[in-house]
């Protein structure tokens, strides 16, 4: 009887919480889904990272993407590309998130930029970023480097 209790017990332990849920490819916190992180490999002398994710609200919450930090970068933003040809990108503070809908962070609409980046990143690395969404939490994701010309994830658009 013991022996049973401590294997259940080691088991419960060893599980994952169930309010969040990660893997190479996804991370879950609430109602919400992160999907293929990425980013694109900084320019020679740069010390700033753009990263990109695919975003899932499968709930009825309101909910707001309010930050983002990471061990290598000195801060980070939530910005807006501009909508003009060599404009500057706009920080937005925090991004809504509409419940029920999906949205793909992306190069050419909104992208985390890492500020004051430590690390050297060439393509093939890969980076950890904890994610804040409001009101359910933080959530840790996986980011992948690619090429500094990368348009999207090679995973983007499949179901995991």
């Amino acid at each position: 009887m013991r022996l049973a209790s401590l294997i259940a017990l080691t088991a419960f332990l060893m599980a994952p919480p169930a309010f969040a849920e990660d893997d190479d490819h996804v991370a879950k916190i609430g109602e919400v889904r992160l999907l293929h992180g990425w980013a694109r490999a900084p320019e020679e002398g740069s010390n700033s990272v753009q990263v990109f994710f695919e975003i899932e609200h499968n709930g009825a919450t309101p909910a707001t993407l309010v930050s983002v930090e990471s061990e290598i970068s000195q801060s980070a933003n939530v910005m807006a590309a501009s909508t003009k040809a060599g404009g500057t990108a706009v920080d937005l503070g925090a991004f809504p998130l509409t419940p029920g809908e999906d949205f793909d962070l992306g190069p050419e609409t909104v992208f985390i930029r890492l500020n004051g980046v430590s690390a050297h990143l060439h393509e093939g690395d890969e980076i950890e970023v904890t994610v804040l969404i409001e009101p359910f939490g933080e959530v840790d994701l996986h980011v992948e480097i690619l090429d500094h010309d990368a348009n999207n994830h090679a995973h983007a658009g499949h179901n995991h």
